[in-house]
């Protein structure tokens, strides 16, 4: 956290003077404003403290995607009306887990201003 002092370095003529130009310039501020009469100019210190936060965050996560597959194995198969043993190509399916890393980072910064 850092703290900051600010403090008006125009004269109170100076002040007034640059305030009307900056109206001046502006075409929403009405034209009648300059006839207009202000208040006494007063000189302020505003002490304000800044806080700035940053955050890094780096993170790694494995996304999995189920999908079922197809595959072939010998299987002994028994046979009742010979009452004998065969061997015999079976088709079978598995879910199998298929992985993807994914890898990223995020970085963020921010100011808050806190004004006394």
């Amino acid at each position: 956290m850092s703290n900051y002092e600010l403090k008006k370095t125009y004269s109170q003529k100076e002040f007034l003077r640059e305030s009307m130009l900056m109206l001046s310039k502006n075409v929403a501020v009405p034209s009648d404003i300059f006839s207009s009469e202000f208040s006494e100019i007063k000189e302020d210190t505003y002490c304000f403290s800044k806080i700035t936060i940053s955050t890094n965050i780096n993170y790694q996560v494995s996304i999995g995607y189920d999908k079922t597959e197809k595959y072939t194995e010998r299987e002994r198969v028994y046979n009742p009306q010979t009452h004998k043993y065969r061997m015999e190509n079976v088709t079978k399916t598995k879910n199998v887990t298929n992985w993807k890393p994914v890898y990223n980072s995020i970085s963020s910064s921010c100011d808050y201003y806190i004004v006394d």
